[in-house]
């Protein structure tokens, strides 16, 4: 969802989000695939992902990052628009994500 949030916030106000600055030339890619083993874990470290308590790991924003990357890639290569985005199960957007890491 706040991948979502932050491709919304770029298509209605035209703008990147400005918590991506320092990410551009980050490989969102292989963040994902270190993050997939966490994906179902019932302990989600809010700090750890998104907040970069421990940059070594992943930089502060990381999981934003991922999730408006996987969002642009799934809006370019489905027929969907971001409203109704917002009704497609988590599941398909992991499958999505999943095959473009491959």
């Amino acid at each position: 969802m706040e991948g979502l949030a932050c491709h919304f916030e770029h298509t209605m106000t035209g703008i990147a989000p400005s918590l991506f600055n320092e990410l551009w030339d980050q490989d969102w890619r292989g963040m994902y695939r270190r993050m997939q083993p966490e994906l179902y874990s019932t302990s989600y470290d809010r700090d750890y992902y998104l907040l970069g308590s421990q940059p070594q790991d992943f930089p502060r924003y990381a999981a934003y990052w991922v999730g408006y990357n996987i969002v642009k890639a799934y809006l370019e290569t489905h027929d969907v628009s971001e409203r109704e985005l917002v009704g497609i199960e988590a599941e398909a957007l992991i499958d999505f994500a999943n095959t473009l890491v491959a």
